[in-house]
């Protein structure tokens, strides 16, 4: 026919360089474009989609920012080459990782209260949204006797007013509590607290006034007790930040 008449059909048999191109060469319609599309929308929007945790997120968007410029630069070179495979696929699996972590991290900060094994995990998702000065109003590490363990941390709100808090509690013995009290002593303006006259709560034992309500509000049944042997410190600032310390009954509490 005269439409095939100039046309010439080509394969790897009679084109040389057809036959050296490597094998396994990507696609450019496969499917992958989309999920680049997917990872790429997501990537944009995790600052503002995933607000409760925006420090993290901020942080994600950067590894993801840069695990994004090595992706295209190795897959470039696998479609020109063919190497870099392996490359080209753990970076696209950390890529889709660093999108999907922020949109769980908020599930975390919100849960696990009672597991101690994530006290790590929620200490640097609560402690990453601020400048970083929070991480030394927490311990460390949870000390070795720690029973009736709950840790309460919450994540941003869309309001401008709103501070996000956290609230550890647990009970350990007294060698411990004299050591958790040296270490909160040695913080910039840490005050102590001279304990005044003994307040009763509603439905409650005597607590001392200088006891937040808000932080007494998320002990459980097994933290109340009579606070007649209590230290307290507390930091001045607008929001306050304080450790009670109950050497009767070897509860202690923080709160920022």
């Amino acid at each position: 026919m005269i439409f095939f008449k100039n046309h010439k059909f080509h394969n790897s048999y009679d084109n040389p360089e057809l036959s050296e191109m490597p094998e396994r060469l990507p696609q450019k319609k496969f499917p992958w474009r989309a999920v680049n599309m997917l990872i790429g929308t997501l990537l944009f929007l995790n600052i503002f989609l995933f607000l409760p945790v925006v420090g993290f997120s901020i942080q994600m968007f950067v590894v993801n920012v840069a695990l994004h410029i090595f992706l295209v630069h190795f897959y470039y070179k696998w479609l020109e080459t063919g190497k870099f495979r392996k490359k080209v696929l753990v970076l696209r699996t950390a890529a889709i990782l660093a999108t999907i972590i922020p949109c769980v991290a908020p599930f975390v900060l919100e849960n696990f209260s009672y597991s101690r094994i994530m006290y790590p995990m929620k200490k640097y998702l609560y402690c990453s949204n601020f400048d970083g000065s929070y991480y030394k109003y927490l311990p460390k590490k949870l000390p070795a006797v720690c029973e009736d363990y709950k840790f309460v941390t919450q994540s941003h709100m869309l309001t401008s007013d709103f501070h996000p808090s956290a609230y550890l509690m647990f009970h350990t013995d007294t060698k411990t509590m004299q050591k958790l009290e040296e270490d909160y002593k040695r913080l910039d303006s840490a005050e102590h607290v001279e304990i005044t006259p003994i307040k009763k709560y509603a439905y409650s034992p005597e607590c001392p006034v200088e006891f937040p309500g808000h932080v007494y509000s998320r002990l459980d049944d097994v933290h109340i007790h009579d606070f007649f042997d209590a230290v307290i410190y507390e930091i001045p600032s607008y929001y306050d930040k304080g450790c009670i310390l109950d050497y009767a009954s070897g509860l202690v509490v923080y709160w920022t």
